[in-house]
């Protein structure tokens, strides 16, 4: 009986090591996959020039409407501008989503507006915040996008004075930095900031 039981305890023992090494087994395994997938391309060109996730720039060249009162290309009070934004998406893989911000603090002057931003190839682009406008271009639409940006120095009787000393200052520009900032889009939906 003692042998049986010994014989017993033996094979149970076994069994024991037998269990505990094959439930290591199911945690620890050294198999290697190695996984091949292609990343999508991402590279965007803002006015020819390439870039990653943002570009800044400062905006200080604008096509000037005409005035029989203004010199041929300068701005003053009543007359208005615009620049325009180029966006080629021609080599990413993914659909893009671009919120383009101007920074008018810089203008000092109450009377420079933006009037109207648009996209000229007839796509949307919307106000999603105080001087952002955001726009979706999709994968099946690599085109440039051509944005433009509308400004105008309204001609504001109160402002003559102020209006004067820009007028007066050699120095004095308009300029507007401009941060335009890039993400992949994914369908989720941009609500318009009122």
């Amino acid at each position: 009986m003692r042998k049986m039981l010994f014989f017993v305890v033996l094979l149970l023992l076994c069994i024991t090591i037998l269990e505990i090494s094959s439930t290591y087994g199911l945690f620890e395994t050294n198999n290697s996959i190695t996984v091949s997938n292609d990343i999508a391309k991402w590279q965007v060109k803002v006015n020819n020039s390439n870039i990653n996730d943002s570009v800044h720039f400062v905006v200080d060249n604008y096509a000037v409407s005409t005035d029989s009162n203004v010199k041929e290309g300068l701005i003053a009070p009543g007359v208005g501008a615009y620049f325009d934004i180029d966006i080629d998406p021609n080599n990413t893989s993914v659909s893009v989503r671009y919120d383009i911000s101007l920074d008018l603090s810089l203008l000092n002057n109450d009377s420079i507006l933006i009037t109207n931003i648009e996209e000229l190839n007839n796509n949307n682009i919307i106000m999603t915040d105080e001087a952002t406008y955001t726009g979706v271009i999709p994968i099946s639409n690599s085109s440039i996008h051509h944005i433009r940006v509308y400004i105008e120095w309204v001609n504001n009787e109160e402002n003559n004075q102020v209006d004067s000393l820009y007028g007066l200052d050699d120095d004095t520009s308009v300029t507007i930095p401009v941060i335009i900032n890039f993400s992949q889009y994914l369908g989720e939906t941009i609500v318009e900031y009122t």
